[in-house]
């Protein structure tokens, strides 16, 4: 009497599946609001506000950052020109006092909406302050803020229809692996010869 052991079974759509797990994570990611992982949620407060109108040109762009911050503190201006691109705009950095990073410029000639962006570090617990903050000049397009939509529509359906594209993958693995689980116990079976 010999016996048998049939071979294990193989993920024969495991790596399908799991590929498709990965660009569903990766979308999910490229969705998520940016440069928060490991950062302060929030700064004290800035000058301009966020979101605020100006109707008179500015020179400078204060923020508190509502913590004492190291003086290598990053500080940018961009003005943003419609369609989703925007320009850098000259400016120097300044801490004027621990908790507070001073951004000066030319006054402002281009009406429009324009970006602050900011990254500071925390010395008391190593965390970072990132993120960045708006401001319009004058009469603001509307191409600014609203260009991003289109972009986080899409990817949030990009991110259903893979997120789709693994939940049938895995429906259809375990209606294979059902399929083939009465031929593929993994305990040895007597043959008689």
């Amino acid at each position: 009497m010999a016996s048998v052991t049939t071979a294990p079974r193989t993920w024969r759509h495991g790596s399908t599946g799991l590929a498709a797990l990965l660009v569903t994570l990766l979308a999910a990611l490229a969705v998520a609001p940016a440069g928060r992982a490991g950062a302060h949620e929030e700064i004290a407060g800035s000058d301009p506000a966020m979101g605020a109108r100006i109707d008179e040109p500015i020179t400078e762009v204060t923020i508190d950052f509502g913590s004492v911050v190291a003086d290598d503190l990053e500080m940018g201006l961009l003005y943003d020109t419609g369609g989703g691109e925007s320009v850098q705009v000259d400016a120097t950095v300044s801490h004027p006092s621990p908790e507070v990073g001073r951004l000066e410029f030319a006054p402002l000639e281009r009406q429009g909406r324009y970006f602050v962006r900011y990254l500071a570090t925390v010395p008391a617990d190593g965390h970072s302050i990132a993120g960045s903050i708006l401001f319009d000049y004058g009469q603001p397009r509307s191409s600014g803020a609203a260009s991003a939509g289109p972009w986080i529509a899409f990817g949030v359906v990009a991110a259903v229809i893979l997120g789709l594209g693994v939940w049938l993958s895995l429906r259809r693995h375990q209606a294979l692996v059902a399929g083939d689980a009465p031929h593929d116990t993994g305990v040895p079976e007597d043959v008689s010869g």
